[in-house]
């Protein structure tokens, strides 16, 4: 998510990462293989570390940390640089000017050739940053190299600085034509900021569970609407009610929420949670009511990260995260009108003290039937004794 924040982004690749670091030679037996030449069985030992072993991958991240934190006091934006934005043997970065992405890349480059290991494949978004690398840190022009550059398994186009979502075969998913869903890669435009906002979104059904996350930024007068990520779960295969579901969903879009705060470096003044289930606003606006255990457990969750004066109300219609919880074809997918094309009256939706939700309505529910039985049995027992 760092990824996408600001304006200005580039990755590189380190070429043959596991290749550059050798094995101790008391543990070379351990990656022995046997060849066959002319005949015969041959014993070898790798002398480097090798893709397929378990080890190779947290071996590899550990070298690239340490050897950010050895030259800390001499290019000490690198070590952030390296702990925040290195995956395996991949680079991001995204930074707010062309100087501060060159310089950033020419002290990596110089820190890490101390090791070892080298960068390659730097691939920016911003023409003025190729311009400005060094001739031997710059990539030669090649017109048959593809002009995608995959980031995390997803493909992103540097020139139009998007990226693209393959439309492939899922369960229950109508495909009647192949179609890619274009998404934008910058969170952030170039107009000062003078808040931000994170609003997240739930729904459920009883195929399955989505959370989705927004971010509101306003800036000045005017607002945007970014989507930041979104995630789905299959409902349980044990049958509950909807709103359990809904509950459940609830919870994921608290721990969604807390991801995206915790990882992104942009700082969030106000946190908002949407849900269209009344139900579920009722009980996480009713704490002091005796719930079951799974009902109890999952609003404490809740409300760990947010507060009752957080919780609002907005209907199925209007409801990002209900794209996630159906079945649809490539024409019904909203992705793009929903989320990219969003302006400041979506997020005006009525909040729940609007809602006339009474007690009495409560009562019919199961979850808050059965509670009140045993409540009533209980109160029963001490007037009888």
């Amino acid at each position: 998510m760092r990824f996408r924040e600001i304006r200005i982004a580039l990755c590189a690749d380190i070429e043959q990462m596991f290749m550059q670091m050798k094995v101790d030679t008391k543990d070379r037996p351990y990656l022995r293989f046997l060849w066959k030449n002319n005949g015969h069985v041959e014993t070898y030992e790798y002398t480097s570390h090798i893709f397929g072993a378990t080890v190779s991958p947290c071996i590899a991240s550990y070298a690239l940390t340490k050897s950010a934190q050895d030259n800390t006091k001499t290019y000490p934006i690198v070590q952030k640089f390296t702990e925040q934005n290195s995956y395996m043997n991949d680079l991001f970065l995204a930074v707010s000017s062309a100087n501060e992405a060159t310089n950033i890349v020419h002290e990596t480059h110089k820190v890490f050739a101390t090791s070892g290991f080298n960068l390659t494949k730097w691939k920016p978004n911003s023409q003025q940053v190729l311009d400005l690398l060094n001739p031997d840190i710059r990539p030669n022009p090649d017109t048959s190299a593809p002009q995608s550059q995959t980031v995390l398994g997803l493909p992103w186009f540097p020139e139009a600085d998007t990226f693209v979502i393959e439309r492939k075969l899922f369960h229950k998913i109508k495909l009647d034509e192949k179609r890619d869903v274009h998404l934008s890669r910058k969170l952030l435009n170039e107009i000062p900021i003078s808040s931000v906002e994170l609003h997240t979104l739930t729904k459920a059904s009883e195929l399955a569970l989505s959370a989705v996350s927004l971010r509101i930024e306003h800036i000045d007068d005017s607002v945007s609407v970014a989507f930041v990520i979104g995630k789905a779960r299959v409902a349980p295969i044990k049958r509950m009610t909807i709103p359990n579901l809904e509950l459940q969903a609830a919870v994921y879009g608290a721990q969604l929420a807390e991801f995206v705060k915790d990882e992104m470096d942009i700082e969030v003044q106000t946190e908002i949670f949407w849900s269209d289930s009344t139900t579920v606003l009722y009980w996480l606006r009713t704490p002091e009511i005796r719930h079951r255990i799974f009902i109890a457990n999952r609003l404490a969750k809740v409300l760990d990260v947010s507060s009752d004066q957080d919780l609002f109300y907005n209907s199925s219609t209007r409801n990002p995260a209900d794209d996630g919880t159906r079945s649809y074809n490539v024409h019904q997918m909203k992705v793009n009108s929903q989320l990219s094309t969003c302006d400041n009256s979506d997020v005006n939706c009525p909040k729940y003290h609007d809602v006339q939700v009474g007690r009495r309505k409560q009562m019919t529910l199961p979850e808050i039937k059965r509670e009140a039985q045993r409540l009533s049995f209980k109160y029963q027992i001490e007037v009888l004794q």
